[in-house]
């Protein structure tokens, strides 16, 4: 097999084929024992699996890979496994919601020839906006700014087509009684930024149909968290109501009179963001803290299933009520629905605010817990210092000697953090990891490399760099854009990884959160859900500080007490974990080492 392609090749397309149309025929002409022509994958293959049959021949397995792949001294492909989250994010999203249309498709025999055919197209639109967003320079994040945007705009204008056709349309179990209007579905795809503009409008005297859908060919095992964004103002005018219904009725007076009986779900309200929150006190974002989270869980769905609940804000008073621009029969239904036996609204979650550490009240620890787990945590410093699980009548603890949260370390590239680098008399125009494969004449005459980190590659500012603390940095523009910054004069230099500067714990029966603050652009949010097992982080970064002119590479980092040593007697005993590969198998990692080739360690962190 002769492989052929690379990066920044074949730009001028047919002056390459016609050359290599050249080259096979020389060869050919030139060497009987050869014959040279255009293949592919499955030719291939096939070809070698002819060989394996006729021959008898036994290949060598390789069960390891190559990562952290290398190609140079200190060009470790490691930076792009976080470059440009947000897009990574997005070509998740809408990956999950073309399996899920893909379904809708395959179930949607009642629907018309033409609304088939849009069907069709739709999917087969995002199909191929969601290929395209795996490409190895879009994924990634290593493409420039403007083919990123382009790539967003693709993506984006596939997934409003396949929401404009499949979530308009009764699919999956969503038809009702012909008297009764059809579901016209919206999705809210900047949850990730506390926004849906279809819940957040929301009134006194308002309801809203929300479907939870299972794209799972199992039933669900562990309870499905459900948030719908409210405005805090009409949240305060009203009692908020979660009716599990049978079908997908779009009103209140609908699920009255055609339901199978009235069911109401146990429902809190939690804060949208808190004062722990990175931009909790930007003015730039007072929208988002002006909402309240409705959280209710799921009970265990079936595969490909579908189920309904329709939340109401019920006003409290008469005056709110006049307000309300509702029908006699809408009156009618909320008054009748206050009325009925197990009447339950959701209640706000407990909040408690530390804007200082560390707390001077209590024991050595605090924890929150339920039923399954209970994360400790440290009085002093606000760090997490233990998990425990209980099962049956066993509890199993992961102790957490030490820092845990959002660190960084300083980038390689510049004369301020590098003592390496060297800059070139003329500036070297070249894409920075060309310069690297092929040095300036300059830069092999010094003896050095010059590879920055970057989108594809991580390489830390010297080789056995110190991780620092978020705290000992402010956000460059957090003298204009935040009100109430966080202190950091309890930060200095030696300043312990995890460090806590503000936290607020929210707890209810349905979950529990702990909000921290490690400075004003990070901050993180652990969080336990009442009947599942498992430990939720989630991080919120703001803008990152690189007013000094020196890049970082942020990381989360984890200590615990887990024996994780081989146990393999041929040879020493190293750390050793496992890592999936898209959840479909498991690879282990021995630090420092690879199974089939001896590794040069030139990057201690990278690496």
């Amino acid at each position: 097999m002769l492989k052929l392609g690379s990066d920044f090749a074949y730009s001028n397309a047919p002056s390459w084929y016609q050359s290599l149309d050249v080259l096979i025929d020389e060869v050919n002409q030139r060497d009987t024992r050869y014959n040279v022509f255009y293949s592919d994958p499955t030719s291939y293959m096939k070809a070698r699996a002819q060989e394996t049959a006729s021959q008898a021949v036994v290949w060598p397995e390789k069960r390891d890979d190559f990562f952290p792949y290398s190609d140079a001294s200190h060009t470790f492909w490691t930076g792009y496994f976080t470059s440009r989250p947000q897009f990574k994010y997005f070509e998740r999203y809408a990956s999950g919601f073309l399996q899920m249309i893909r379904q809708f498709a395959a179930q949607s025999r009642h629907v018309g020839p033409a609304m088939q055919a849009q069907m069709t197209k739709a999917t087969a639109k995002l199909s191929a906006a969601v290929g395209l967003a795996n490409h190895h320079d879009c994924i990634t994040g290593t493409e420039k700014q403007h083919v990123a945007d382009d790539y967003k705009r693709i993506l984006d204008a596939a997934m409003q087509e396949a929401e404009a056709v499949f979530l308009s349309t009764p699919l999956h179990g969503d038809a009702v009684e012909a008297t009764l209007p059809s579901p016209q579905f919206t999705t809210c795809r900047l949850m990730n930024e506390t926004l849906c503009s279809a819940t957040q409008t929301l009134q006194p005297g308002d309801a809203v149909l929300v479907a939870v859908y299972n794209p799972q060919p199992r039933t669900t095992v562990t309870p499905r968290l459900v948030t719908v964004l409210l405005a805090q103002e009409a949240a305060d005018a009203a009692e908020v109501v979660v009716l599990p219904v049978d079908r997908a009725y779009t009103s209140l007076e609908a699920a009255l009179a055609h339901g199978d009986g009235v069911r109401f779900a146990k429902a809190e309200l939690f804060p949208a963001l808190t004062l722990a929150d990175v931009y909790a006190n930007d003015p730039i974002y007072a929208t988002q803290a002006a909402n309240v989270r409705l959280v209710f869980t799921t009970e265990a769905l079936p595969a490909l299933s579908t189920r309904h609940f329709l939340v109401t804000l019920m006003p409290k008073t008469s005056a709110a009520t006049a307000k309300v621009p509702s029908s006699t029969g809408h009156a009618l239904a909320l008054a009748k629905l206050r009325n009925v036996e197990g009447f339950v609204a959701a209640k706000p979650a407990i909040v408690e605010e530390f804007p200082t550490l560390p707390l001077t009240t209590g024991g050595h620890h605090f924890d929150v817990h339920t039923s399954t787990l209970q994360l400790a945590f440290d009085r002093v410093t606000g760090q997490l210092r233990s998990i425990t699980r209980t099962r049956d009548t066993a509890s199993y603890v992961v102790t957490v000697p030490g820092g845990v949260g959002i660190g960084f370390y300083n980038a390689f590239g510049g004369a301020a953090s590098s003592p390496l680098y060297r800059p070139l008399k003329k500036h070297d125009t070249r894409d920075p990891h060309l310069q690297n494969l092929q040095p300036h004449p300059e830069v092999v005459a010094q003896g050095v490399s010059t590879q920055p980190s970057g989108a594809y590659i991580f390489r830390t500012a010297r080789a056995n760099e110190a991780l620092h603390a978020a705290c000992q940095l402010a956000n460059d523009l957090s003298a204009v854009k935040t009100a109430t910054p966080a202190d950091t004069s309890s930060c200095d230099a030696t300043a312990a990884l995890g460090h806590v500067q503000q936290m607020v714990v929210v707890r209810g029966t349905l979950m529990a959160e702990v909000h921290q603050r490690f400075a004003n652009w990070a901050s993180h949010t652990y969080r336990v859900v009442e009947g599942d097992d498992r430990v939720e982080v989630e991080y919120q970064l703001g803008e990152i500080p690189v007013s000094d002119d020196v890049g970082k590479e942020i990381v989360y980092r984890l200590d615990t007490d887990l024996v994780t040593l081989t146990n393999d007697s041929s040879s020493p005993a190293t750390p050793m974990w496992f890592t999936d590969s898209n959840g479909r198998e498991f690879l282990p990692r021995r630090y420092n080492y690879r199974p089939t080739w001896d590794l040069q360690v030139y990057e201690p962190i990278a690496a």
